[in-house]
This record gives C-alpha cells, structure tokens and sequence, in this order.
C-alpha cells in the first residue's frame, strides 16, 4: 500500500512538472544565516562596551565596521550610527572573531536602570558571508550577560509595517494565487511553507533531514520568535484571516483531530463574506480517518492529512505570496470514500482543491500584532474586499477606485485564457469557470513554482510520518 501511494505522489510530481513549473533546489535556498548566541554589556571609565558572540566567526582581521554596519545594532531603540561618538568594531576574542561596539556614556543612550535592551537587526552581514536572518532583542538587568527575549510584550519594541495593496489573483497552473504587499521589506530572505502547523513537520520538510532549504537552527528559530505554528496565538496561522463565497459553511473532520472536531466559526465577517484563519482553512481537507477504493477496487490510505499544502503562505522581499490550492488529482484516483469500517460515507471527494473562482466574492485580513522575521510588525488591522466585477482588491471601507497596475504581474485585468484568446482575434468570448488553466509561473516564477511543486514533496515526505507529534 506504501509503494502504491508512492507512486500516486511520485506522480502528481511529474505532472507539476509537466505543467512548466521549475522547483527551486536546496542548492540554491541553502542557509548562510548568522545566528546570535550572547550579548554581553561591560562599563568603562567613559562609556559601555557590548560585545556580540555569533555562531561563526564574522571576519578574519579586525577591522572598524561603523560606516557599514551601524544601523544594524541598536541600544534602546537607537541605531549606532545615529549616536555620536559610536564605534562598531570586529575584535578577536580567544581566537574568534567578535562584533564589539562601544557606546559613549555623555551619549545618553544607556540608561542602565535595568530596562536598557539592545538589537541586532536582521540583514547584518558579516566579512565571512553569513547573515542575520531575524531581529535578535536581548534586555540587561545589569552589566554583564544580557537575557535573550525572543518575542517582546511591548509591542513598541518593533518598527511598525503596514500593507499598502493586494494583486489581482492569478491561477498558476490550477491553483489560486496573489500577492499581499507590504510597506517595507520584511524578511531579508525567501520564506516557504510558513503555514506549517508545528516545528516539527516544518524540520521535516525543509530542515536538515529534509529537502535541506534551511538548517534546523534557522527554522528553530523562527519558531522561537513565534512567526509559524499553531502553538502561537500571534503566529501567521491564526494573525491571517481569508473567505470566500465558496467557502460559506466550512467543516472540520474529526479525523484530523484525534476524533475532536475543530471548531469552524468564522473570525470574522467582510462585506458579508466569512472569513477563517488559516488552520481553519487547511482542517476542512482531507480526512485521516477515511480510505478510498482505488478504479481497481482496491482499498488504499489516503496518505494522512495534507491540511499544510491546502494552504500555503511564503514570504519574500516586502510581500506574502497566498496559494490555495487546486492542483489535486487523488479526487481522480477514487472510485468510493469509505470510513474505517468499510462504510460508504457517500463523500465523492476529500475536498482538497480549495482555489476559489476569481469571479466570486473574497475577503482577508492581516490582523494586528503579526510580526515579520526582520522585526517589523503589523500595529494595526488591515483588511481588503475583491471585487469580481472591478477585479481588483479595495480596502474594507472604501468605494470603487482607481485601479492601481501591479508590475510584478502579467495579466493584470485578470482575463481568463478563453477571454484572452478571444481578445486577440478580436472577438468576446468568455469562459464562466473562471480559471486560466496554462498561465503558469507568472508573477513570483520560482515562488510558485516551489509553492506547486512542494505539494508533492512534502506530500511524500508526509506520508510516511502521519502519526508524528507535534512539538
């Protein structure tokens, strides 16, 4: 049954492939990130030293860093090279290369009544070529080893970001995809997969063992700082909020659960529209407890929950790329849906395909307190409205606008094929689907690509783990 399942996904992969999509290797997402593990704060006769301990040596040669790298290090919420008399060095310390800066007492920068916090910002790079991929935050009670925080409960002790539009949704091969932007960068590399449930299926999928797109260190971390997993309540999982006009009247599977329905009431309400957070999302799909009958009559597993790849979210630049998706073949595969008794359930699918109609009512919203892998956070609520009509997303609010022309997409009217074709040999034709079956790769190329194609790789790699916990 295993080497059954494994060729349906072996094969569903080949068909992703077939469809012109082009996966990014772990060659070329490997990890160069730089991993703060101590900050220390000493005081000298007219000023404090703070030295900073990485993971790997930062350089070869000490060297003065100020004009460079300044901006990167901050003391209550002060960046170095805006206090006067600041320096930022590398120093060897026992044979390894530091970062030391030095900090002016007449500065006023530190306050040492306890409270005094410092950051290393992400998007330092040192003279060896690795790179801070997070915000680092570490608070003194006193001088001597600072406390590491990793998300803070001042919510002031982050640069604020905001979303300033949203694309016109595209289909890449089958699936629903568009581009939420923001107002800054917000991660200072490519994140995939960030709707992952739990550490641990996230250290499967694109840790060390397994397609190697980060080390277990780097996607640790980002757990740590809480921007994935359904542990945090300020996570993407639940900060992410989406509805549409098919998806009125969500249900969860109590398989998916351990025999416990999740419970489906919609967050919140747009327009008229329901929306749902993203696990709510991810829970309605494929059913753990049911098996299906194969065109042979065969009785098969339905490989365990996909819920992760129902939805998935990547972030890159100062955008999130969305896709739902509507790739699935296994619908294809099955004959009958039964339950573990071997009971006609009269399901004739698993409910996987989750893409939208671009022709129908939609919603979302970016919630307050959502924080970004570089710091930044979300200090407000932001939510937006389609319009099927206007094709074009307007924030909750407002009234019909001018469309703003998004340069990153192709296709920005939002034609389906038919209509394209159409519009070419100058005549109307519509297509009432909706869909754009051979616009692919369009917009974010290597993003969607790998968003298509890791549906089938973790699939595989999901497959034999379903019984794995949670962290």
């Amino acid at each position: 049954m295993r080497k059954k399942l494994f060729v349906v996904f072996a094969a569903l992969l080949c068909f992703v492939s077939l469809m012109g999509a082009t996966f990014v290797s772990a060659a070329e997402t490997s990890s160069t990130a730089l991993f703060l593990e101590s900050v220390r704060m000493d005081k000298e006769e007219d000023g404090y030293v703070f030295t900073y301990r990485f993971d790997k040596s930062v350089a070869s040669e000490e060297k003065d860093i100020t004009l460079t790298s300044a901006s990167k290090f901050t003391v209550n919420q002060k960046g170095l090279n805006e206090v006067e008399g600041a320096k930022v060095a590398y120093a060897e310390q026992e044979g390894v290369y530091v970062v030391q800066a030095r900090v002016p007492a007449a500065s006023g920068c530190v306050k040492e009544d306890g409270t005094d916090r410092v950051n290393v910002l992400a998007g330092f790079e040192c003279d060896t070529g690795y790179r801070t991929t997070v915000r680092y935050i570490y608070q003194f009670a006193k001088t001597g080893e600072g406390e590491r925080i990793y998300r803070s409960d001042n919510i002031d002790d982050y640069a604020e970001v905001s979303v300033t539009s949203v694309s016109v949704p595209e289909v890449q091969g089958s699936n629903f995809v568009f581009y939420i932007y923001l107002s800054e960068v917000i991660t200072p590399r490519k994140y995939i997969d960030l709707q992952v449930r739990s550490l641990r299926e996230m250290l499967v999928y694109h840790g060390e063992k397994g397609d190697k797109q980060y080390s277990d260190s780097e996607l640790t971390l980002l757990y740590d700082y809480q921007i994935f997993s359904r542990d945090w309540a300020d996570s993407i999982s639940y900060k992410f909020h989406f509805g549409c006009d098919s998806y009125n009247g969500l249900q969860a599977f109590p398989g998916n659960n351990g025999g416990y329905p999740y419970d489906m009431t919609p967050q919140e309400k747009i327009n008229g529209t329901d929306l749902y957070n993203v696990y709510q999302i991810q829970e309605q799909v494929a059913d753990t407890s049911l098996v299906y009958l194969d065109k042979n009559g065969q009785e098969q597993s339905n490989g365990g929950s996909l819920q992760p790849l129902a939805i998935q979210i990547h972030m890159d630049n100062n955008r999130i790329q969305v896709v739902l998706k509507g790739d699935s073949l296994r619908d294809d595969l099955a004959t009958k849906i039964v339950d573990a008794a071997g009971q006609d359930t009269g399901m004739t699918s698993f409910n996987e395909n989750i893409a939208p109609n671009r022709r129908e009512n939609m919603a979302l919203c970016l919630k307050s307190g959502l924080l970004f892998p570089n710091g930044k956070i979300l200090k407000e609520d932001f939510s937006f409205y389609y319009d099927p009509v206007g094709k074009q997303w307007r924030a909750t609010g407002t009234d019909a606008g001018e469309t703003v022309v998004d340069e990153t997409l192709s296709n920005q009217e939002g034609y389906t094929d038919e209509e394209l074709a159409a519009k070419n040999n100058g005549n109307g034709g519509t297509d009432e689907s909706g869909g754009c079956k051979s616009i692919v790769n369009v917009g974010n190329p290597a993003a969607a690509a790998t968003s298509v194609t890791l549906f089938a790789a973790a699939a595989i790699a999901l497959f034999g783990r379903r019984n794995a916990k949670n962290r």
